[in-house]
C-alpha cells in the first residue's frame, strides 16, 4: 500500500487542469510557488474551503489508496478524493453528492469528461433523508468519504458526529475528514471550560 499512496498522493498534486475560475461566490485560484502548484477553492464569506494542500492530499490519498468497489463521496470541493479514486482500477463507481452548484460547475466537468461512465455528480443536500435512502440504504456503498467540512476544530465535532450517525448504518467503511482532529478540539475546549 505505501507505494499506492505514493502514487495517489502525487497525482493530488498537480490539479492544474481545473481552471482558475469564479462563479457565484466561489472561486478557484492557482498560486505557484518554487515547489509547487496549489490550487484552491474558495467561497466570498466562508474563505478557503479546499486546497490541495499537503494534509488534504494526505487524506484523500489515505482513503483511496484502500478503497475498491462503489464508493459514495459526500463533497465535491476540488474533487481531489475524487480523482484519486478514480486513478484506481479497483474502484468501480463513485457518487458524488455535492450541495453547491456552482461547485459542481467549477470542479466536477473535468471529472465527467475524464471518467465517463465511471462517475456520476449529484447536486443535492448529503444529508437528507432521501439521498442517504438511495444512495445508503437502497445502494450500500462500499465505503463513504465525508468531506462536508470547512474546518476541523471543535464547532464542527457535532456535524461530523450527525454524518457518522447517518451514513455510518448504511457502508462497512465511513471516513470523515479529520474527524479525529476535529474531536480532539472539542475535547481540548471542554477541557478548558
Amino acid at each position: 500500500m505505501p507505494i499506492e499512496y505514493d502514487r495517489l498522493f502525487a497525482a493530488g498534486l498537480d490539479l492544474q487542469d481545473i481552471p482558475a475560475a469564479a462563479m457565484g461566490e466561489w472561486e478557484i485560484t492557482h498560486t505557484t510557488t518554487r515547489d509547487r502548484t496549489q490550487t484552491t477553492l474558495a467561497h466570498d464569506t466562508r474563505g478557503e474551503v479546499m486546497s490541495n494542500a499537503d494534509i488534504e492530499i494526505d487524506a484523500a490519498a489515505s482513503f483511496a489508496a484502500s478503497s475498491s468497489g462503489h464508493i459514495v463521496v459526500l463533497g465535491l470541493g476540488l474533487g481531489l478524493v475524487t480523482r484519486l479514486l478514480l486513478a484506481r482500477r479497483e474502484v468501480d463507481f463513485v457518487d458524488v453528492i455535492e450541495s453547491e452548484f456552482h461547485v459542481i460547475e467549477l470542479t466536477g466537468k473535468q471529472l465527467l469528461l475524464q471518467h465517463y461512465g465511471r462517475v456520476q455528480l449529484h447536486n443535492a443536500d448529503a444529508y437528507s433523508p432521501e439521498v442517504i435512502e438511495v444512495f445508503g440504504r437502497q445502494r450500500r456503498p462500499d465505503a463513504v468519504f465525508a468531506d462536508t467540512f470547512d474546518t476541523a476544530d471543535e464547532h464542527t465535532w457535532a456535524d461530523r458526529q450527525e454524518a457518522r450517525r447517518l451514513w455510518g448504518p448504511h457502508t462497512e467503511r465511513l471516513v470523515i475528514w479529520e474527524e479525529a482532529r476535529s474531536q480532539m478540539a472539542a475535547r481540548s475546549r471542554l477541557g478548558s471550560m
